[in-house]
Parts: C-alpha cells; structure tokens; sequence
C-alpha cells in the first residue's frame, strides 16, 4: 500500500473516530441535561474547565514530542533512541503527575472554595486528581499509538473507552449519585484506555531503558505547552464574553453552531493530524525538500475534499439542523453558515502549522497561535456586542483565516511552496457552480421527518457526482487520484470506482 493510499485511509479512520465520538457526546450531554438541575450543571461545567488543566498541566507537551521523534528516529532506523524518547518521556511527566496531584490534595479545600465557592466538594476534586494520574499516562499512551501510525487500534481504544465512560456517568446518574457519577465516569473512562492502550502499544513498541537528552525534547514542547495552556484559558474566556454579553440562551445557541463547525473543520484538522508523523519520519531522511512536495500535494488533495464539504452543508444548513436538533435550534443556523463558508479561506491553516511543526518551528507556532488567540478574542469584544452570535462567528474564523496568512507568508521564507493556483480555482469553481442541485434540500424540508435524512445523503452524493463530473470536464482529476480513491475503498466500493474510472478521468 502506497504512502498517499495509508494517509488518506487513515485520514478516514480519524475522521470517522471524530464523527463517531461527537455523536456519542451529542447523546451523553442530552442526559445529562435532563439528569442534572441547572445549578449542578454550573458546577459541572467549572469542573470540566478543572478537568482540563489537570490532564494537560503534567504533560509539558511531551506527548507531542513524542510524536515528532520517535518516528524521526524510527525513520533513520535508530530504534534505541525512539525508545530513550519514550521512556524519558514517561519518567519525566509521572513525576509531574504525582507531584501536582500532591499540591491538589493539600490544597483541594482551597481550589473548591476558589472555584466554586464553597468546600463541600472537595471530595469530587480529590477523584479528578487520581482521574488525572490515569489521563496523563493515557496522553503518552496515545502518543505512541500515533506515533506508529496505529491509527485503527487507537480509534477502536477511544470510541470504546469515551462510550463506557459516559454509559457509566449516565448509570450512576440514574442510581441518584449526582455529580459524583461524573468524576468517577472521568475515572472509570481514564483507566479503560490505559489498559488498553497498553495492550496494543506495548505489543508493537517497547520504551527502551536509556536517558534522551532533555533539551531537545523540551525546546520542542515547551512552546507548544504555553501555547496549549494559552489557548485552553482563551477558549473558556471567550465563552464568559459571550455569556457576559449576551443571554444563556444565546451561549447556547452559538455551541450548537461551534460544536457543528468544529465537525465540519475536523476535515482540515485530521489531514494535518494524520499527516504529522508521516512527514516527520520522511523529513529525517530526505530534509526539507520532502515538505515542499508533500504540502503541495496535501493543499490539492484538502481543496479536494474540503470545498464541496463546505458548499454543501453551507447550502443544506436549514434542513439540517431542524432535522437533527429541532425547530428551537434555527438560531445556531446563520453563525454556523458564518463559520463554515469563511473557513474555506483558512482551510489550509492547520496543514501549514503542521509543516512548520516538522521544519522544529515550535516557538513560531506558539507565535502564531497566540496572535490568533488574541485576534479571535478582540474581535469577540466588539463583534458580540454588535451583531451578536453572528459576531462571535466572525470573529472566530476572521482570527483562523489571519492564521492562515501570517503562516503560510512565514513557511513561504522556508521552504517553496508549489500549488497550482488556478487547479485550486477550478475545484471552487466545481463546487460552486453544482451547487444549484442543493436547493431541491428546500423540498425535502416540507418531506414528512423520516424521510428528510435519506434524501438528504442521496441529494449530497448526487451533488458529488456532479462534482466530479465538472472536474472531469475541466480536466483536474487525475489517474492518481482515482487510483487513491480505489485504494481508500473496501469490498464492493473498490470495484465501484475502478468502474467509474473512466467516467472520471479524461483520456
């Protein structure tokens, strides 16, 4: 199986492990909606914010090194040293681990009182602490996981851990344990993918009981720690100038709309994930001409897939969500159009910084996103309270898009970066002008609700056809392209496309 054919199946496997966790979650917090009063429901979302900085506050982003060097030194044949990377990894963020989950424990009584106002439930901080032992060991876990490309174990591991998790936070919540039920579903889901994860990483890689030098590993993660811990902070603190703003109802409404657009960004975010270690581990052998003509094909390949994903659910957006979510949900409507046509100017932001990462440009991507983050921010401030959600809309991809200039002007100093331009405009160009066959979507709206969603994936690959047609006719798709498409395939699906080759490439 070629390189191209392995990422972009694995591209899938990530994609579809989001897809499918967003959905578990999506059914998770409608229990607990229900289970919950609105106050507790408070508290649980000041104990997710704590949740957060405990699992990330231990790792110094050394899980993130860890995917960068151990298939770099995997890729030069030196399997010793991604060992040393590993096991230097493990003893330096278990101490971390345990001497911040002493500090919690000497000072839960304060963090409660702190953070919500009152003592009594100390006794939940004290399960997020040992919940964090777990999360943190996991993190490292997973790092290795990716780092091995073992993309369709890791996938199964989180799927099942998150779903027992929740499935035992809603058990307990029905047996009347309250908020209890959630640090201990925290535990419960932590612990599942340790052991797991063990299983499966070990089998194929073992750390190796030597000492890699600190400084490079650091140098690396350190500017991604600060940047991470910036952006979590950011990403709670844009929400309170929402919810400052505007109403709860409000802050609602524009979740539902990030929450969906974060699904639909997953397409560009995924491709960089999956991409980094595999470019990592060719950077070792072949240096930075392999950036050059990896990131040129991936720009060509994310315009591909990414520009018909946004016309469509730009377009089909109404039915959508009243569909999905019900009428009261229309109001997340117009921010999530927002979000999702803009964003096809930042769509290659994430693959940028993803080769900026492998060119060991770590304190320029620290940079960049908190340029972002305080863009985004500002922007909020003012936007919000002008054109309410729609602004936070704005705001939030006018702050991805500025991303996406500042970085790729910045690779540009690097490395050469080869796309074609107008192959890039005939794809848009594709996209938009087969978009008139997404407004039969107003008809399947007055369609009885059972049918609306088969309609809605026969009109989507109809307009896929469509698509592909126009791209035929303008002469973009290759035989390479189909040639990955058929090697993405399983089963009847490969003799589907290798039937359609024809139609789709000009002789």
């Amino acid at each position: 199986m070629s390189h191209t054919v392995r990422l972009a199946r694995s591209t899938i496997i990530v994609y579809a492990q989001q897809i499918v966790l967003t959905l578990i979650g999506a059914i998770y917090f409608i229990c607990l909606t229900r289970l919950l009063p609105p106050y507790e429901m408070g508290v649980y979302s000041a104990l997710c914010f704590l949740w957060v900085i405990l699992n990330f506050a231990p790792t110094l982003a050394l899980h993130l090194a860890l995917v960068r060097f151990i298939p770099h030194y995997l890729g030069r044949g030196e399997k010793d040293k991604a060992g040393a990377v590993a096991f230097t990894g493990f003893v330096v963020v278990s101490v971390m681990a345990f001497t911040i989950f002493a500090l919690v424990q000497i000072l839960t009584p304060n963090i409660s009182r702190l953070l919500l106002g009152k003592e009594s439930y100390t006794g939940l901080i004290r399960i997020l602490s040992v919940s964090m032992l777990f999360s943190t060991l996991s993190s490292l876990l997973d790092a290795i996981m990716q780092a091995l490309e073992l993309w369709s174990y890791r996938a199964l591991i989180t799927i099942a851990s998150w779903s027992f998790g929740y499935v035992s936070i809603i058990l307990m919540l029905y047996r009347g344990l309250g908020l209890l039920s959630v640090a201990i579903g925290w535990l419960i889901q932590a612990a599942t993918a340790v052991a797991m994860f063990f299983l499966v990483a070990f089998r194929k890689f073992r750390p190796v009981k030597l000492w890699h030098p600190m400084r490079p590993l650091l140098s690396y993660s350190i500017p991604l720690y600060v940047s991470n811990i910036i952006a979590i902070v950011a990403n709670w603190a844009d929400r309170l100038v929402v919810l400052k703003v505007l109403k709860l109802e409000e802050l609602g409404y524009y979740h539902v709309a990030t929450t969906a657009f974060m699904i639909l960004w997953g397409i560009p975010l995924i491709i960089s994930y999956i991409v980094f270690p595999f470019l990592s581990k060719l950077y070792a052998v072949k240096n930075a001409e392999i950036v050059e003509l990896g990131i040129s094909k991936i720009i060509r390949y994310l315009f591909l897939a990414y520009t018909p994903a946004v016309v469509f659910s730009s377009l089909t957006a109404p039915v959508v969500v009243v569909t999905l979510l019900g009428i009261r949900y229309e109001r997340s409507i117009y921010p999530f159009q927002i979000m999702a046509f803009f964003s096809l100017l930042a769509a290659i932001y994430p693959e940028i910084i993803i080769a900026l990462l492998t060119l060991k440009k770590s304190l320029l991507v620290m940079l960049i996103n908190i340029m972002v983050i305080v863009i985004d921010l500002a922007l909020s401030l003012n936007l919000i309270a002008i054109l309410s959600i729609e602004g936070a809309a704005m705001a939030r991809v006018l702050s991805l898009v500025t991303g996406a200039i500042a970085s790729t002007l910045l690779l540009r100093r690097m490395v050469r970066i080869e796309v074609d331009v107008s192959e890039i405009g005939k794809i848009v160009f594709s996209a938009f002008i087969t978009s008139p066959i997404l407004t039969l979507s107003l008809l399947i709206e007055i369609m009885e609700l059972y049918w609306r969603l088969p309609l809605l994936i026969g009109l989507g690959l109809l307009y896929l056809l469509s698509y592909a047609l126009i791209l035929r006719i303008l002469k973009v798709l290759k035989k390479e392209d189909v040639q990955l498409l058929e090697g993405i395939m399983i089963g009847p699906l490969k003799g589907l496309v290798r039937k359609l080759s024809p139609i789709l490439v000009s002789s």
